[in-house]
């Protein structure tokens, strides 16, 4: 090296939500002021240990979903469906015959 300091890049996947981690919702809730006594300190210890969490909290509190954004689920056009189908059915068989 040339005597400049090399900072150490993050491994692949490494930044990124756990099965531990609260839900987005409950960090929605958190940064709402919604949560109270054990589901509040669960947060709040969990997010003194997780980048990736305090992220999406600081991100929800900076841009928290608007009602009209959450009302209604998209609709997925019939194209994407039926391939989406067809490669469960095609899954399946494949796990079935192994």
């Amino acid at each position: 090296m040339n005597g400049r300091h090399h900072q150490q890049q993050p491994r692949p996947g490494f930044f990124r939500k756990k099965i531990i981690c609260p839900s987005a919702a409950s960090l929605l809730a958190y940064t709402g002021d919604v949560l109270a006594g054990l589901a509040l300190r669960r947060v709040r210890l969990h997010l003194a240990q997780c980048d990736f969490c305090r992220a999406e909290a600081d991100l929800l509190s900076r841009h928290p979903p608007q009602p009209d954004e959450c009302s209604a689920p998209a609709i997925m056009p019939l194209a994407m469906r039926l391939f989406a189908q067809q490669r469960l059915r095609d899954l399946r068989r494949t796990r079935r015959a192994a």
